[in-house]
């Protein structure tokens, strides 16, 4: 009866063993481990931070008076459709757990913020002229939910997007 279990406990796919081996299988089946030069925290808001598992969207803002309404509202904002500045909702965007905000002409930024809704929502450009944001162009956006982050945790760190952006497109 116990030899039973176990058997079928180790052709399970779904168990939390079989999960833990996968991952463990993933982090190590590179010859090259990955490096990270950066400071990072162990843990931000409770929550375990994974480099691997850790996707962070990276957001313009095109003036400061599109500055001071994200930072007011806490909402940042995606084009919708095909255009320069639309979202690909794949599954690292939606599962994104950092928006990194520059502006125009920034080489880096130290401009990170929790994203804290759960996905994105869509909002009609009336919907954005609601929260008081000025002049919108397109018809439709994607809005996230997000608040400011304790840089101390990240040795106030500046990224450079510009290198992220480049390996992104060449990877």
């Amino acid at each position: 009866m116990f030899i039973d279990e176990v058997i079928e406990h180790s052709i399970n796919r779904a168990t939390q063993r079989e999960h833990l081996a996968s991952k463990t299988y993933n982090v190590h089946k590179n010859s090259r481990p990955n490096n990270l030069s950066e400071p990072i925290p162990e843990y931000i808001g409770g929550e375990k931070l994974i480099p691997d598992e850790t996707s962070v969207l990276i957001g313009y803002y095109h003036s400061d008076e599109q500055y001071d309404w994200i930072t007011s509202k806490k909402l940042y904002n995606f084009r919708m459709g095909t255009g320069n500045g639309s979202l690909i909702l794949d599954k690292s965007t939606v599962a994104a757990k950092f928006l990194l905000l520059h502006g125009k002409g920034d080489q880096s930024s130290s401009e990170l913020w929790k994203i804290v809704s759960k996905g994105p929502k869509v909002f009609a450009k009336e919907n954005m002229l609601a929260t008081g944001y000025v002049d919108p162009k397109s018809d439709h956006y994607l809005v996230i939910e997000i608040e400011k982050l304790d840089l101390n945790a990240f040795g106030n760190a500046r990224w450079d997007f510009q290198g992220i952006l480049y390996l992104l497109l060449i990877c």
